[in-house]
């Protein structure tokens, strides 16, 4: 894969998760299976949504980018880093229009539940997470952080350092960000 320019790479994550969550995205990440399952009920099936996009990552026509809160810059920010590009299970050979999200975007409920909060969105791996290199972030991912509010943030509310390690995408020392002097 093409590495290139590391501070473009993240910043266009960025921008484009900003764009999903200020029309309202929101996607909550199946088991693998499941994700299966619904791919094949509908298979065939370009998206008509961002959630169609960014969470099952269904291929789309680059014709319709505006529909799913991707600005023709996005577009050619996120081929460019590869997060988008030719389908990955294209069974017939045939070259089409057609483009796939190689990323998803998934909501969590903030630590803090306060009215300007909204959702975290974090970016990982799109289906399949076949790769050497995938990030998943799914079921077991909430269920730790289910685990974090009721257990651990329940008993106390600030912390001076929050250590993640070894737990996949980070996910945990992320979900402290608003309640920890420093994330390790």
């Amino acid at each position: 894969r093409k590495r290139g320019n590391m501070e473009g790479k993240y910043q266009v994550l960025i921008e484009q998760g900003k764009a999903l969550q200020g029309n309202g995205y929101r996607f909550i990440t199946a088991t693998p299976e499941s994700h299966k399952s619904v791919l094949n009920r509908s298979k065939g099936q370009v998206a008509k949504t961002s959630r169609d996009v960014f969470g099952w990552n269904r291929v789309f026509s680059a014709k319709d980018v505006q529909n799913f809160n991707i600005s023709e810059e996005s577009l050619q920010k996120l081929r460019e880093f590869h997060f988008v590009g030719e389908p990955r299970q294209n069974n017939d050979g045939q070259k089409s229009d057609l483009l796939q999200s190689y990323i998803r975007y998934s909501c969590v409920r903030p630590l803090i539940d306060v009215p300007e909060n909204k959702d975290l969105l974090f970016v990982h791996s799109g289906y399949p997470t076949d790769q050497e290199d995938s990030i998943f972030f799914g079921p077991d991912s909430y269920r730790f952080l289910n685990f974090l509010r009721d257990k651990v943030y329940s008993q106390r509310k600030h912390f001076t350092s929050v250590v993640d390690i070894g737990s996949g995408s980070g996910v945990g020392g992320l979900f402290f960000k608003d309640v920890a002097d420093q994330i390790l």
